[in-house]
């Protein structure tokens, strides 16, 4: 399993082109850079980079500087949804009979509006229900 600092030291480097530049913007040693990029090359189990002539990722390595590139988006993404106070709901799927339905559930329902929740209310049957959510732990 790798960590994020594998990850990102693995990208720096392929930004860099070369493990002592990324060593001086990381301001760790040489040696830890290459460390880090073993030990994920260990943890995925192939060669990622190709060290000379100059520094470039393998096929596997494209694939892991893709998916840091792609964390990278969704961090970003989150980060200024959060600074600017936008919270997109999260959404859930909820059974629920009839009878709950035209009770109770209503002003459940519009509290976890109220909190960015969204809902999918799926109407079934109480004993299908129960049985279907008895099976879950």
């Amino acid at each position: 399993m790798s960590d994020r600092q594998q990850l990102e030291t693995f990208a720096t480097v392929l930004d860099c082109q070369h493990f002592r530049k990324a060593a001086e913007i990381l301001h760790i040693s040489p040696g830890a850079v290459t460390a880090r990029v073993k030990s994920l090359e260990a943890a995925v189990g192939v060669t990622l980079l190709l060290r000379e002539p100059t520094v470039t990722p393998t096929h596997s390595g494209e694939v892991i500087l893709r998916h840091v590139m792609a964390v990278r988006l969704f961090e970003e993404e989150a980060f200024r949804l959060i600074k600017r106070g936008e919270f997109p709901p999260v959404n859930i799927a909820v059974a629920v009979n009839a009878d709950s339905l035209a009770t109770w559930f209503e002003p459940v329902s519009w509290q976890h509006a109220a909190q960015h929740i969204g809902l999918e209310i799926i109407v079934d049957d109480q004993d299908h229900s129960k049985h279907s959510t008895s099976t879950v732990a």
